[in-house]
């Protein structure tokens, strides 16, 4: 009778892990509609300390960006040719150093549904790292293309100034 139980054990098992692993699907590699990365002369935690205070943040933006202030759980972006932004932060990890950034709707421009900002850093070796910005837009065709031309705008800002680090801090 033992030896019964165990083999409906082991079979009801066996079932029971097939039906599991065919109901997971595979994992789905993300297309981002910006990517945009640069390697730095400084430790990922002297960059996640960039990356974490709005006013070393905005001089880093090569003059792309006038300020960045905090309100409330959401930032305000002013950009130095007038537009503004408002986003939340929705999700940073200060163990692994990234972040994603939620476009607040208020800010988001007409035929635009969703947009999400990742911003991960990663160890490049001793005082050396890499910064890796990335987008997904959800929206209309042509203005999705105006909003990925203005991100990478600001990414590529955000790029030149972190470009500019020579000491390796």
């Amino acid at each position: 009778m033992k030896k019964i139980t165990t083999v409906l054990f082991l079979l009801l098992g066996l079932i029971g892990g097939k039906k599991a692993s065919a109901q997971m699907g595979g994992a789905q590699k993300i297309t981002w509609d910006v990517d945009v990365d640069v390697d730095v002369k400084a430790s990922k935690s002297a960059v996640w300390g960039f990356l974490n205070n709005n006013e070393v943040l905005q001089s880093y933006s090569n003059g792309y960006i006038k300020s960045i202030r905090a309100i409330d759980e959401s930032r305000e972006i002013i950009f130095t040719n007038g537009k503004k932004r408002s986003e939340t932060i929705v999700q940073t990890d200060g163990v692994n150093k990234f972040m994603v950034i939620k476009v607040n709707k208020v800010s988001l421009p007409k035929g635009i549904k969703n947009v999400r900002i990742g911003i991960f850093t990663k160890d490049k070796g001793e005082k050396k790292s890499n910064i890796h910005w990335v987008a997904k837009i959800e929206g209309g065709k042509s203005e999705k293309q105006i909003l990925m031309k203005q991100l990478k705008a600001e990414f590529d800002s955000y790029v030149k100034g972190f470009s500019d680090i020579k000491n390796g801090i």
